[in-house]
């Protein structure tokens, strides 16, 4: 391993780097092109740890991750996660979108751990105590309704207070709407004759 003077701890899957300002996400938005890059793409698919930047790949390639505790999304377009710090920045013309909407860019006063599992592929950073933790393996974690709990019906009256009085959100047809669904479901309705009715 090259030059890893700001290397606090590197462990088999983890690897803890000192103060400084990095990108938690796809580091081909910040590094592609570069000869750090080229580095990085040789052992493509394993962890991977240098100076001040470390990757690994995600469970399914390319794509859009969250943090589970924040929500926020991390964007991936080559099908790995990591951190890298900002120095190494090179502009890329390929990449549209600041890099904060395409993961996160943080300040690091004291310490940052990255921690990849390669049995789950979820990453974890935890930085001057706070932590982001992305999960690649659960792709349709999104669709699915915890329904464990009871229904807090409190809760749920004022979010539909708050959809109609803030959001003007209407909760009915307007009478044009209610004729074209009526007439898109003719088909489907059963037609009796009047006499089959007396």
């Amino acid at each position: 391993m090259d030059n890893v003077e700001n290397i606090v701890s590197l462990e088999e899957y983890s690897v803890t780097y000192k103060p400084g300002i990095y990108f938690l996400g796809d580091p081909c938005y910040v590094i592609q092109g570069t000869e750090l890059w080229d580095k990085a793409c040789e052992d493509s698919g394993e962890f991977r740890a240098f100076n001040e930047f470390a990757i690994a790949p995600t469970m399914y390639g390319d794509g859009v991750y969250y943090d589970k505790y924040s929500g926020k999304e991390f964007g991936v377009d080559s099908a790995s996660l990591g951190i890298v710090n900002l120095k190494y920045y090179h502009e890329n013309e390929n990449v549209a979108y600041p890099l904060e909407e395409l993961g996160a860019v943080i300040e690091v006063n004291d310490y940052v751990k990255f921690t990849y599992d390669p049995d789950e592929y979820s990453f974890s950073f935890e930085i001057d105590g706070a932590a982001v933790f992305i999960p690649t393996n659960d792709e349709n974690d999104e669709d699915e309704i915890d329904n464990s709990d009871n229904i807090d019906y409190d809760q749920l009256y004022a979010q539909v207070l708050y959809e109609l009085r803030e959001q003007n959100a209407p909760y009915w047809f307007n009478n044009d709407e209610v004729a074209r669904i009526q007439e898109l479901n003719l088909e489907f309705m059963e037609q009796k004759d009047m006499a089959d009715i007396i």
